[in-house]
């Protein structure tokens, strides 16, 4: 699936962002060739739970934005 490419290029700087902060997985970077760091367990996990994580956040600031007409004032301007 392609996005806007601005989108895309803000998703892969904020996985890139957050899978930087993985010691585990910057020093396999480092130490090993493209392709087996590529096949690594540990860029899947790590690819998975960021994306998870994303996903869990952004449901609970829908939940958040959904249920409160303050906040959507505030935010965006939404309904009074």
């Amino acid at each position: 699936m392609r996005l806007h490419a601005s989108t895309d290029g803000v998703l892969a700087g904020g996985l890139l962002t957050a899978l930087l902060a993985d010691t585990t997985l910057v020093e396999q970077a480092k130490n090993n060739a493209k392709p087996q760091f590529l096949e690594s367990s540990d860029l899947r996990d790590g690819v998975a739970a960021v994306v998870l994580g994303n996903h869990t956040a952004h449901e609970k600031m829908l939940a958040m934005y959904s249920a409160a007409d303050k906040l959507q004032v505030e935010l965006v301007g939404g309904p009074r």
